[in-house]
């Protein structure tokens, strides 16, 4: 039987990397990234794009805040994005006519 903390653990001697859970699922979400971003990059779009409209096309009209959050991005990222995407025409924006401060898109 394999005694898979002994193996696993960064202190032990007998570790090796590619036992590492936590480095597999770090390297397989890498990847993933890296693939993704070459496929993007034919569509002349970034993975940044890409997931605030993947979240639009569900929950619109959203506001910054919310969007940036279902989208997993810092807000200024996310309000960068969507101005950059607005420019484009790709969305809209409008200020919440219940709270002008918040902007929907």
């Amino acid at each position: 039987m394999v005694d898979y903390h002994m193996i696993c653990d960064p202190a032990n001697k007998k570790f090796k990397l590619e036992n590492s859970a936590f480095y597999l699922v770090a390297h397989a979400d890498f990847q993933y990234h890296e693939d993704l971003s070459k496929i993007l990059a034919k569509y002349g779009m970034d993975r940044t794009t890409y997931r605030l409209l993947t979240v639009l096309r569900e929950k619109s009209p959203v506001n910054i805040g919310e969007l940036s959050e279902l989208a997993l991005l810092k807000r200024s990222t996310a309000s960068r994005a969507v101005e950059r995407m607005r420019n484009d025409e790709w969305v809209k924006t409008t200020p919440d006519l219940k709270d002008s401060r918040t902007i929907n898109v």
